[in-house]
């Protein structure tokens, strides 16, 4: 049952965005008056706690995943970083980072209840308003895992989050580093999502596009179908690099299509 579960969660996710797949998006920010209102934010990123290893192969039997926790990298305080220096930039926001649980935020990642492309972003709606009242916050900006359909060779699987996706079989092996991440702002007040963006190079176009246009970068590897465990440190240490930088000239994207900062410098 719990992997029945586990396995809805993506589709249910994948089926919002086959059901958009005909509509053409342009993502509207915040209203000029209701942007220029938010004055300190704070921002969490709980996207990084695990690497998903996803190896597709000729059929379903060959098929491979395997997750690693990696808390311990030290990547959801680097996208914290890149990110507060990005809204501040150009606009008249602090960006406090203050101390916060992280238990209690990474709900957000979950797909169930759903609501908003199918995200728990209820479950995370008591402690959005906690912080926010904690430290005088006017809007809070959270990065969680997203999820995505097989952009690199069109099979009918999927992958989530951060890691590497192999694609195996008839001829050489292909392998991606992945990062699938959506960022939302979310109001203090009701703690509810006042925008919500995949993480993309272009927040423009039909859904298929904005969702190929994902952080990604195609490697070389050895060991796609290989255990996490028999990889080397030298090996971690470059995809722990790679994935902390893959997805910095993304940020301004995703910001702007919520806040523009011409908007706020106003």
């Amino acid at each position: 049952m719990q992997a029945l579960q586990s396995l809805a969660r993506p589709l249910g996710a994948l089926a919002i965005t086959a059901a958009l797949a005909g509509c053409v998006t342009a993502p509207k920010p915040l209203e000029s008056g209701a942007a220029a209102k938010i004055k300190r934010v704070d921002v969490i990123s709980v996207a990084a706690g695990e690497f998903n290893r996803t190896y597709v192969g000729l059929t379903v039997f060959n098929n491979d995943k395997e997750t690693l926790p990696i808390a311990d990298w030290g990547i959801d305080k680097a996208y914290e970083d890149q990110l507060t220096a990005v809204i501040t930039a150009g606009r008249d926001i602090t960006v406090t980072r203050s101390p916060y649980q992280r238990e209690q935020f990474v709900k957000a990642n979950e797909v169930n209840r759903g609501w908003d492309g199918g995200y728990a972003w209820k479950d995370i709606e008591s402690a959005t308003r906690d912080h926010c009242a904690a430290n005088s916050l006017d809007a809070l900006f959270v990065l969680n895992r997203s999820w995505s359909g097989d952009i690199f060779a069109g099979t009918n699987q999927s992958f989530n989050g951060i890691g590497l996706f192999s694609r195996g079989g008839a001829g050489p092996t292909r392998s991606y580093l992945h990062t699938v991440t959506t960022l939302a702002l979310l109001d203090c007040q009701t703690g509810q999502p006042l925008a919500i963006r995949l993480v993309a190079r272009t927040q423009e176009g039909l859904p298929g596009d904005i969702a190929r246009s994902i952080p990604y970068r195609s490697i070389s590897f050895s060991k796609p179908k290989k255990p996490i465990s028999t990889w080397t440190e030298a090996e971690l240490a470059q995809m722990r690099e790679t994935l902390t930088q893959m997805p910095q000239s993304t940020w301004p994207i995703a910001v702007d299509s919520i806040l523009p900062a011409k908007a706020q410098a106003r």
